[in-house]
């Protein structure tokens, strides 16, 4: 709890430095937001093998070992420490690296865990299968947006994952996140049935977007 809530402090922190203060608080103490989580069929991804990353960048699978070994740093103290945290977890990751730099990473957990959950297999009813994951908590450095980064990181990912033998692979994006829309769409993810997302500070639950219309006559 303590080592969640230095994480938290330090993302708060971060986030006013450039959205200001009083709207990250309000933001962590309340959201109310349209949610569309969707499904990749690997078996339909482009072979990447032949993509050249460059003399510097390089993809790698992030560990608690490869962290201090390689001594990496991140480009915000609170991605750091949430890669540790999760580590400890049974969480797995992807990073892109430029040396010992992370310029993207992502997280991930399988149908195969007994340790891993996410709280979003609940929210969403996603029941992964050992073949398959979930997908969350993309980063970008901010100088690195706008690049198709985002979409290159995630190709090199979804291929190593498909080398593993995962069949689907899971995630979601909120509807006015443009960018991540266009990353999903472009990786030709499958968008699934919407849901509502409402967040009292830790509190947070999800409602079929098709169900409220309904029970709210909209339909």
């Amino acid at each position: 709890m303590i080592e969640k809530l230095r994480i938290r402090s330090n993302q708060i922190a971060e986030l006013s430095k450039s959205n200001g203060l009083w709207p990250t608080l309000k933001a962590c103490l309340y959201e109310n937001k349209e949610a569309i989580p969707v499904c990749k069929d690997l078996s339909t991804l482009k072979d990447l093998k032949s993509f050249d990353l460059g003399d510097s960048l390089r993809l790698v699978e992030i560990s608690l070992e490869t962290i201090k070994s390689l001594r990496l740093h991140y480009p915000l103290k609170s991605r750091g420490q949430k890669a540790n945290y999760n580590l400890k977890k049974g969480i797995k990751s992807y990073a892109l690296l430029d040396q010992d730099f992370v310029l993207a990473d992502v997280w991930y957990v399988d149908g195969s865990s007994t340790t891993a959950k996410h709280k979003d297999l609940n929210l969403f009813q996603i029941d992964l299968m050992p073949d398959e994951v979930y997908m969350f908590d993309l980063y970008l450095a901010q100088d690195k947006r706008g690049r198709a980064t985002a979409t290159t990181f995630m190709s090199l990912v979804l291929g190593e994952l498909k080398e593993r033998g995962i069949k689907k692979a899971y995630g979601y994006f909120l509807k006015d996140n443009t960018p991540a829309l266009w990353v999903h769409r472009l990786l030709g993810y499958e968008e699934l049935s919407a849901y509502l997302i409402k967040r009292y500070a830790t509190y947070e639950m999800a409602r079929s977007k098709e169900c409220h219309e309904i029970a709210n006559g909209e339909r």
